[in-house]
């Protein structure tokens, strides 16, 4: 992208999350269905958000910690929701957040 410039357009965070699921589907009436784990790293959705971020000509969020958004955040949600979009699938908006 002309004029993107990872320092200041990109995260402030590294792309390294802890073990956990990258996505949670409640099932109705039954148990709650973990997928993925966000530790083998969500770079098709961080990669997606910040050009998202850059075309609409958003501040990328201030936050300089270098800790990435804790699951659950909207923040997070929103870097699993453009991963899943990177793997092109048409279920992938289906997803709903427990």
């Amino acid at each position: 992208m002309p004029g993107f410039a990872p320092d200041t357009n990109g995260f402030h965070f590294t792309n390294y999350f802890p073990h956990e699921p990258t996505i949670q589907i409640k099932i109705p009436l039954g148990p709650t269905l973990a997928l993925g784990d966000a530790a083998n790293g969500l770079c098709g959705g961080m990669a997606f958000s910040v050009r998202d971020f850059y075309e609409a000509n958003q501040p990328i969020p201030p936050d300089t910690d270098p800790n990435p958004p804790a699951a659950g955040t909207p923040l997070y949600q929103y870097i699993v929701r453009r991963l899943l979009d990177s793997f092109n699938c048409p279920s992938a908006s289906a997803v709903t957040w427990s």
